[in-house]
């Protein structure tokens, strides 16, 4: 393509979606949850106006805390009501975070996961291998954020993450939780934003490549086409003269 440009996604007005989703089991309880609901007020403060965020919890049940919502005061008092008990259901939490993007595509996609220990619900038949595939079908950019403590089991949410193509942050201490989050921000705000006019004039899917240095990447997008319109003249008129002698 031609005529391209590349700008800072801080710098337009394209909507950044995240899912905070947020380990609410027992293990959790005291200043772990009291600074991960702390945290994740404090990325609310920070997110652009025409940012979104949903907020889920996970323990031995999963719970849509909040639907996507850029009103931060709202989701700061659903955030406040959070409660730390019961089992941890992981697996079933990645899965529903992944379904709340649906099949739009008007927000970037992302997904921050934290917790402190590994998947440990009774009689759940969900595996790993299913949430890493909700992550992959949702393609959604996942971010892994671990609480270490007695049950911490990095092998799991190392794995989503790189399933997502995001990173993997891990602290002993829930205190630095803020720094990690804030490290995360600072990726998302590194994400560009690419504007071309696609050469490809038919309906469809297409296959875009970028290349910077080293790097390269290629991407699917189904683009919608668009009418070209060719301008001719008349069509030739030929004439044959009438033959001699010829009665009408």
């Amino acid at each position: 393509v031609q005529g391209a440009t590349v700008e800072r996604i801080a710098n337009e007005a394209v909507p950044v979606g995240v899912v905070l989703l947020i380990d609410a089991s027992g293990s959790m309880q005291g200043p772990a949850i009291e600074a991960a609901k702390a945290t994740a007020k404090g990325f609310v403060d920070s997110k652009r106006p025409e940012d979104f965020i949903a907020v889920v919890t996970f323990a031995s049940q999963v719970t849509v805390v909040s639907n996507f919502s850029n009103r931060s005061d709202d989701l700061k008092q659903r955030i406040d009501g959070i409660v730390a008990e019961g089992d941890t259901a992981l697996y079933d939490g990645v899965i529903k975070a992944a379904e709340l993007y649906g099949s739009s595509d008007q927000i970037q996609r992302n997904l921050i996961i934290l917790s402190d220990g590994a998947n440990d619900l009774a009689g759940s038949a969900t595996t790993l291998q299913n949430a890493l595939d909700a992550i992959s079908a949702a393609r959604v950019r996942t971010f892994g954020v671990a609480l270490e403590s007695a049950e911490f089991n990095p092998g799991d949410i190392q794995a989503m993450a790189e399933a997502g193509n995001g990173l993997f942050l891990s602290t002993p201490d829930p205190t630095q939780l803020d720094g990690l989050y804030g490290q995360i921000r600072r990726e998302l705000g590194n994400t560009v934003v690419v504007r071309f006019n696609s050469p490809v004039f038919a309906p469809g899917d297409a296959e875009f490549g970028v290349t910077y240095g080293a790097l390269a990447a290629t991407v699917g997008a189904t683009v919608p086409g668009f009418v070209t319109t060719t301008t001719a003249g008349a069509a030739p008129t030929t004439t044959f003269p009438r033959p001699p002698g010829s009665v009408v």
